[in-house]
Parts: structure tokens; C-alpha cells; sequence
């Protein structure tokens, strides 16, 4: 098995919540926010032998903050993007694995990049050259995952954990 997790939707949650709007005062308003749960590290307390891939936006030292959620949360591999990329149609970022490999990526849109990552890891990990294979515009159905574009990397990854998966041809 192989899990990919986003950045953190947000890293802080307000304490209180209300079922209401809060009516505007002529006073000060001051609001509490606490840390989400981390879904990513609590996964890997229980991971076995699954790849565990991070993605983190960091502002600055971003290979040393992304090498230390590494090691912090056991992950497999860890990608991390320069907050300057937000909401940009480009793709910048770093995939740093914990086996030592480092690269920089580059892409015109976010969807190759994301079908690059993929492949990389497809590469590095289970030792798959990719290179030149495709199956065109399919949809793959793998329990909790639903990749569009370019999905030779997801129904490879899926024959060589044994997963059972659905290829729909578009």
C-alpha cells in the first residue's frame, strides 16, 4: 500500500465554534486557535511496510524543515514546496526520500508534476522504469483514490501491492 497526504488543510483550528453568526460590537474580539490532529504522523504510528509520502509548504529552509518532518513523522518521502507557489499554475518543488535521494522539480502545471511525483516514487521505490508508458486518459479506481490523467503509475503501484483496482477507459 502507498499513501499520499496533502499539506495539512490548515495547521490551526478555531477552539469554539458557533451555529451563528457573531454579530459585529464595538469591542475587541479575540479568538483562540488550536492545532489540528496530524493525520500524516499519526498514520505512520501504525504503518507497517506502506509507503508514506508528505507534502509540506514551507516559507523558509525548505530542506531542512521537509528532512526533519521526514524523520519526525517516518515518512517514505517527503515533497516540499516554497510557499510562493500558492495558488500559481506552475509547480515548483523538492522530493527528498529516506533513502538519501534529492531532486528538484519543475513543471508548467500542477498536473504533470503531480503524475512526475508519482512516477518517481513508482521508480525509486518499487525499482518500475516508466519511462515512454502510458495508458492515455483513464480513470483508476484504488480504495480512497481517484487518478485521472496518465495512470500507468497508479495501476502499476496497484499490480505490485496486489490491490484490487478498476481501470475505466475515458
Amino acid at each position: 500500500e502507498a499513501v499520499f497526504m496533502n499539506s495539512a488543510v490548515v495547521d490551526y483550528r478555531f477552539k469554539e465554534t458557533f451555529p451563528y453568526k457573531l454579530k459585529k460590537k464595538n469591542e475587541e474580539l479575540k479568538i483562540t486557535l488550536i492545532p489540528t490532529p496530524d493525520i500524516l504522523k499519526a498514520l505512520s504510528k501504525i504503518r507497517k511496510n506502506q509507503l508514506l509520502i508528505g507534502f509540506a509548504v514551507e516559507t523558509d529552509n525548505l530542506i531542512e524543515n521537509a528532512q526533519k518532518k521526514l524523520k519526525e513523522k517516518n515518512l517514505s518521502a517527503i515533497v516540499v514546496n516554497p510557499i510562493t507557489v500558492m495558488g500559481k499554475d506552475f509547480y515548483e518543488g523538492i522530493l527528498i526520500t529516506d533513502r538519501g535521494h534529492r531532486e528538484e522539480i519543475k513543471s508548467p502545471s500542477k498536473e504533470e508534476a503531480a503524475f512526475y511525483i508519482t512516477k518517481r516514487i513508482a521508480e525509486i521505490f518499487l525499482k518500475k522504469s516508466l519511462k515512454g508508458k502510458e495508458l492515455g486518459e483513464v480513470s483508476i479506481n484504488l480504495p480512497g483514490v481517484h487518478y485521472v490523467k496518465n495512470s500507468l503509475v497508479a495501476v502499476t503501484i496497484a499490480k505490485e501491492m496486489g490491490v484490487d483496482f478498476e481501470v475505466i477507459k475515458r
